[in-house]
């Protein structure tokens, strides 16, 4: 009797081979789940750089950086007005060190009144973002640099409007290049 039970067995579980995975697919379910896990790894990896950059801006006394840091790098691009960012949206893990440091120059330029130190820093992360194809970040700095050639036009003019009487030229011109240019990613961003 047993060799038809192991006749019967072998025909009721492994030869057809329904309801049993074979080795392949179980290695093919290994290699997937441990992609997940390093995907998931990697993703709570960069939530604890851009957590601990973070707490070292505010630590630092840096509240503005860490308002622009926070903003930029979790999700509103904007600084807190639209819509949340795509996966293709985020900051990249090797530009986090790069938006810091330009961040805390634009704040170290602002507090000691230097406003060309504080556009460039603006301008190099709108290009760099630019460059990279995060065109809702590169307009987040462009704007920056619009608003702060705006305001110091209009320092410099005793209060009188951008493009008024006692402005000068070429803060103008730098505004209005600027500003085609935050067009030009517009068109671009609603053009995808």
């Amino acid at each position: 009797m047993e060799p038809r039970a192991a006749t019967y067995s072998r025909e009721g579980t492994g030869g057809s081979r329904d309801g049993k995975r074979t080795f392949k697919e179980k290695l093919h379910n290994l290699i997937a789940e441990a992609e997940q896990a390093e995907a998931q790894a990697y993703r709570e990896s960069q939530l604890a750089d851009r957590k601990t950059l973070c707490i070292q801006l505010l630590v630092e006394g840096r509240p503005q950086a860490f308002v622009d840091f926070f903003s930029l790098t979790h999700g509103r691009p904007d600084g807190g007005h639209g819509e949340s960012t795509s996966g293709q949206e985020e900051v990249p893990q090797e530009a986090l060190g790069q938006l810091r440091a330009e961040l805390l120059r634009a704040d170290n330029a602002l507090r000691s009144g230097d406003t060309e130190a504080v556009y460039s820093a603006y301008k190099n992360l709108a290009k760099y973002f630019a460059q990279i194809g995060r065109l809702h970040k590169a307009e987040f700095f462009f704007r920056r640099c619009l608003r702060l050639s705006q305001d110091t036009q209009v320092r410099r003019a005793g209060a009188a409007p951008p493009g008024g009487e006692g402005s000068t030229g070429p803060r103008v011109t730098l505004g209005v290049r600027v500003f085609v240019r935050i067009v030009q990613i517009q068109g671009v961003c609603q053009a995808k």
